[in-house]
């Protein structure tokens, strides 16, 4: 018998889409940037793919299932971002820096058999950061804010006997980092 957890390869896939990326510099102390892409990635031929756990009443075996058509995995139709950058001199070499960054992704399957269990659900992150920065003395200081809105994301796989096993993403994080510069920065 083939365990559950087998990896087969698929026929053919295709994915086709469109990046775009842009990036500004407002004056000399903000940049602003934005990406987008659209994606379309599906599988065209894939006879023998390894059946989601939902579909088969046998949890050792791996029968063959049809996933042509499927989408690929970690493969969402639209995903963006928006940054901005603030740097302005305070006085002698030392530099105010902030940051701000949201995220977002439509949904995707985190698992190649698309089992809904393994579905990420669209999602949207925020991040931020505030600091000094001492371009002579070679020092910096800043607060980091990650995952602001403390949303969840997993990634969840099948796993062999018919269980799965899943990773969530760190919840919200904020973090005071100090880094110190030896030599020439």
């Amino acid at each position: 018998m083939e365990p559950r957890s087998a990896i087969r390869n698929a026929g053919k896939a295709t994915n086709r889409g469109i990046e775009i990326e842009t990036r500004w510099a407002i004056g000399n102390n903000i940049d602003f940037g934005a990406t987008l892409s659209l994606l379309d990635a599906t599988y065209d031929l894939f006879n023998k793919g390894v059946c989601a756990n939902s579909m088969i009443n046998k949890p050792i075996t791996a029968p063959v299932c049809e996933q042509t058509g499927n989408d690929l995995p970690y493969s969402p139709d639209a995903s963006a971002s928006v940054y901005a950058d603030f740097t302005y001199p305070l006085f002698n070499s030392i530099n105010l820096v902030a940051g701000l960054t949201y995220t977002y992704s439509s949904e995707y399957f985190t698992d190649g058999t698309n089992d809904y269990v393994g579905l990420q659900n669209a999602f949207s992150k925020f991040n931020a950061r505030i600091g000094l920065f001492d371009d002579i003395n070679n020092w910096s200081v800043s607060l980091i804010a990650k995952n602001m809105a403390d949303e969840t994301t997993l990634d969840v796989t099948q796993f062999a006997l018919g269980s799965y096993l899943g990773y969530a993403s760190p919840p919200r994080t904020i973090t005071l980092q100090g880094t110190y510069y030896f030599g020439d920065a």
